[in-house]
């Protein structure tokens, strides 16, 4: 039975800024896309500024974090899976491809009741999501509990990070 793997970081001023002006963008759009329970608005303008600016921000923290695991993100600078603004409406989860970890900024102004999903879906951990911080996942879903939740995904591949033998012997 594994728990689910996440952290809070904190937003610089400067994303916050953008933080706003994402939340206030996708406020008046219509989703382009629905599946039960999750709404996509894809990727606006402001959100991609706000994605290009936070990967910037937190690249070194995240580096860090995946180093400590023994592990690379390998598309940090550009993330292979495009990154997307959602609604994910109450009581649904959305999940994380294995071998991912994900970035996720709350696109809003109050404070959000989620509950954090282990990969095996045997656990999980409620806590109440502060929009100034950044929720950081490795395998793990979050579920939307109070209500609906906007937030911009940003899912990173992770993969074995390279061995100085192997560098020397490639």
């Amino acid at each position: 039975m594994s728990s689910p793997l996440y952290r809070f970081l904190p937003l610089e001023p400067h994303i916050k800024e953008l933080q706003q002006d994402a939340t206030t963008e996708v406020l008046t759009l219509f989703p382009v896309e629905k599946r039960k329970g999750l709404l996509s608005y894809g990727l606006p303008e402001s959100c991609e500024k706000l994605c290009v600016a936070l990967l910037q921000n937190i690249a070194p923290e995240v580096e860090s974090w995946a180093k400590n695991l023994r592990l690379a993100v390998k598309d940090l600078q550009n993330p292979e899976i495009r990154p997307q603004a959602f609604r994910l409406e109450k009581d649904n989860t959305s999940s994380l491809l294995k071998g991912y970890t994900a970035i996720v900024i709350a696109l809003g102004n109050t404070k959000y009741n989620v509950e954090l999903v282990s990969a095996d879906k045997k656990t999980s951990v409620k806590e109440t999501w502060d929009p100034s911080s950044a929720l950081h996942v490795r395998e793990t879903g979050l579920r939307a509990k109070g209500g609906h939740i906007r937030f911009l995904y940003i899912p990173l591949q992770l993969q074995p990070a390279e061995r100085p033998w192997q560098i020397l012997t490639s």
